[in-house]
């Protein structure tokens, strides 16, 4: 393994895409009422996070790496790019993934979450709309209206639908926003089984 590199980041890092992944999961260690041990650092894109992976494995003084990342169209694709790009810096991910997320004792500790749930094609998306109040009344509404909309007059992707369905039903809150508002506002279910997976997953990993 090449030798590790000099850096100020503390010891316990969670490495995501995007600023949306950050707040959904600042906000969740918020409702939770539980210390965060770790920075968050965002990559601003996949291409940029798997870049970084090697990086943040050979700082030194890491202690803790998760990386969280969208699984997108294909998730064997998504999964093999990370393993691939971990396996260059001698750090070893296993053939299959736990639904729980990947967890492996290594130096630093690794962890591997792929958005929504290790086992589906999706984004972080997808996982937000899971904690939305399963007998919620305006959500079939909200559905509604995004299906209701011609596909001539769609400016989203077919793989956006889960997307705009869900900022749908945020636009319908006492105060839209974004995701991570909608967490700390309680609109949003934190109980919901996905969603203490997620968490159970980061405090395994980091606590």
């Amino acid at each position: 393994m090449p030798a590790r590199r000099k850096s100020v980041s503390t010891s316990q890092v969670l490495l995501v895409e995007g600023a949306d992944d950050r707040w959904v999961v600042e906000r969740l260690y918020e409702r939770l009422g539980r210390p965060r041990s770790f920075d968050i650092l965002q990559a601003d894109g996949i291409d940029k996070l798997v870049y970084r992976i090697g990086t943040e494995v050979l700082t030194q003084g890491r202690e803790v790496l998760g990386v969280v990342v969208d699984a997108d169209n294909d998730i064997e694709a998504r999964w093999e790019r990370i393993k691939l790009q971990f396996k260059s810096v001698g750090i070893e991910l296993p053939a299959k993934r736990r639904n729980q997320g990947v967890i492996i004792s290594s130096d630093p500790r690794i962890g591997v979450w792929l958005m929504p749930d290790n086992n589906s094609s999706g984004q972080l998306e997808d996982f937000v709309q899971s904690m939305i109040p399963y007998n919620d009344q305006v959500r079939p509404l909200a559905d509604s209206f995004v299906d209701s909309i011609p596909l001539e007059l769609r400016e989203f992707s077919p793989n956006k639908i889960v997307r705009a369905k869900l900022y749908a039903w945020l636009s319908t809150r006492k105060e839209p926003g974004p995701m991570s508002r909608a967490i700390q506002a309680k609109y949003l279910d934190i109980d919901s089984e996905l969603a203490q997976s997620f968490l159970s997953f980061l405090i395994e990993l980091f606590d």
